[in-house]
């Protein structure tokens, strides 16, 4: 499977859940009380993490690693070796 394939399978997956979590309520309430309290719950829980997370970068912080970010890409699509000048690190890592 290709890069591209791979990538839009995960990309549909991630589609999918976040429909689940956020549209999937007649079938959690089909559940006991106790788990839509925890699904509930969890659900908070996550949200909140994620606003923490995104409120916290500044808008430099957010263009840098945008930036950053293209450029990986342009030189993914070069296939230039820069192993050599990463220490051993791949272009492939989270920023």
């Amino acid at each position: 499977m290709s890069n591209c394939a791979a990538r839009w399978q995960r990309a549909k997956c991630l589609r999918r859940l976040v429909f689940f979590i956020f549209g999937g309520r007649p079938l959690i309430r089909l559940l006991p009380i106790w788990v839509q309290y925890t699904y509930d719950l969890g659900l908070v829980l996550l949200s909140t993490l994620w606003l923490y997370k995104t409120w916290r970068r500044s808008p430099d912080l957010y263009s840098r690693k945008n930036l950053a970010n293209r450029f990986r890409k342009q030189l993914e699509k070069l296939q230039f070796n820069v192993s050599q000048f990463l220490d051993g690190f791949s272009l492939k890592t989270n920023l």
